[in-house]
């Protein structure tokens, strides 16, 4: 009976490890937004600004967790680690898919709006939420699809300014990211800056290690990815 009870606990918790597909709401919104079109363009950005809002209102927070030796031993499930992986593909999916109807489809004012905000949504989540996640992995591959990922954003830069610049200095006036009280917070949307960053840290402070990736090596993808979308068939 012990261990039924124990078998039966273990298939109990793996039903309820299923709400974590929950998290796929989004690519599943951004691919009906894509084919229904119309009003439906909007796709993700629905569910990003309005859904979940809404439904924030009147759910309750989580207030328990999981206890430390529980924690570990779940965070080591592959489960989790594939759900991770599964965003490369289906975010690339999308992105084709996007570039395709939005090539062979003669779209309103309204749905091209929708259209660019809905794989937006799916960008600014899977790939650069997803990619940051994964840029912390040791694993080689881990790091090579947080680079994809991001490379959907044209964001590669970030891997060397978060990793080598935040995480380092985190807080502190050397911190890339770091807002001094008073300072308009609109100065993080230059671009140009966060370069300015990035090649700051890859050529001060010493040679950097010829096994991480450089500014330099990091931006090809990105040219490559933007230059090449034009020539895309369709």
């Amino acid at each position: 009976m012990p261990k039924f009870g124990c078998l039966t606990a273990s298939i109990m918790q793996q039903l309820k490890d299923l709400k974590y597909f929950v998290a796929y709401v989004l690519p599943v919104s951004g691919f009906l937004g894509i084919y229904l079109g119309g009003i439906w363009s909007f796709g993700a950005f629905y569910v990003s600004f309005i859904i979940i809002p809404f439904l924030e209102l009147f759910t309750p927070a989580w207030g328990s967790n999981h206890a430390p030796e529980v924690e570990e031993e779940r965070s080591n499930l592959r489960l989790f680690d594939i759900l991770l992986y599964l965003n490369l593909p289906i975010l690339f999916g999308l992105i084709f898919y996007a570039l395709h109807t939005a090539t062979t489809t003669s779209l309103t004012t309204v749905e091209t709006l929708g259209l660019v905000l809905n794989m937006g949504c799916l960008i600014g989540t899977m790939g650069i939420n997803v990619g940051h996640e994964l840029g912390h992995r040791v694993k080689l591959y881990e790091k090579l699809i947080a680079q994809a990922l991001l490379l959907t954003g044209l964001y590669n830069h970030f891997y060397i300014e978060h990793n080598r610049g935040h995480h380092k200095n985190v807080s502190t006036p050397l911190d890339p990211r770091y807002l001094p009280p008073g300072r308009n917070s609109l100065r993080f949307l230059v671009p140009q800056q966060h370069w300015w960053l990035h090649w700051r840290l890859e050529t001060g402070g010493g040679t950097v290690a010829t096994s991480r990736p450089s500014l330099f090596q990091l931006a090809q993808p990105d040219a490559a990815f933007y230059l090449g979308q034009p020539s895309l068939p369709g």
